[in-house]
């Protein structure tokens, strides 16, 4: 009994110690990232995973308080997590943007053939005859082929896999 009552003693004397001294350890934060799926959008999401001592207090820069935010801009956000001894911890954490769709176009009598690069493949490609609104041609693919347009002037517009548009000016013919 003698031996049990001074092993918890030695035991409640080290973990008031231990209190004293504050050699708890702060909450370790990992952020899991989605950046931003286009170049300006504001779809980007940022989720905490934290080990340390249950429950957690949560402060973005954002002014939330959850674990996770989502629907960001491109920039640059910190949170503060404290846990449930008091002890704190920040991360900071840049969502960035999506790459930009970039085209090349080539053009020859009554055609007209774009290729895409950047964003997210696959592409498509829509042709919008702007001097005729009703003549539309698309194709989906990685380049975008059109031929027997009409002489005018025509809006290319490339959406990529992210749903990110390119729009270009073309001329035809003229």
């Amino acid at each position: 009994m003698y031996t049990l009552l001074r092993t918890l003693l030695l035991l409640l004397t080290g973990l008031t110690a231990l209190a004293a001294t504050g050699s708890y350890a702060q909450p370790a934060i990992k952020p899991l990232v989605m950046h931003a799926s286009c170049n300006g959008g504001s779809d980007g999401k940022i989720q905490l995973q934290v080990t340390g001592t249950a429950p957690y207090r949560y402060q973005w820069s954002t002014g939330a308080t959850t674990p996770e935010v989502g629907e960001l801009n491109v920039g640059t956000y910190t949170a503060k997590v404290t846990d449930a001894r008091g002890r704190a911890a920040s991360v900071t954490v840049q969502i960035k943007a999506g790459r930009d769709i970039t085209l090349s176009i080539e053009k020859g009598g009554n055609r007209l053939r774009a290729t895409a690069a950047g964003g997210q493949a696959p592409y498509g490609f829509t042709l919008n005859n702007i001097t005729h609104p009703e003549r539309i041609t698309t194709t989906r693919s990685g380049e975008g082929a059109f031929s027997n347009l009409a002489p005018g002037r025509y809006a290319l517009v490339v959406t990529d896999a992210n749903g990110c548009a390119k729009i270009q000016g073309v001329t035809i013919g003229q």
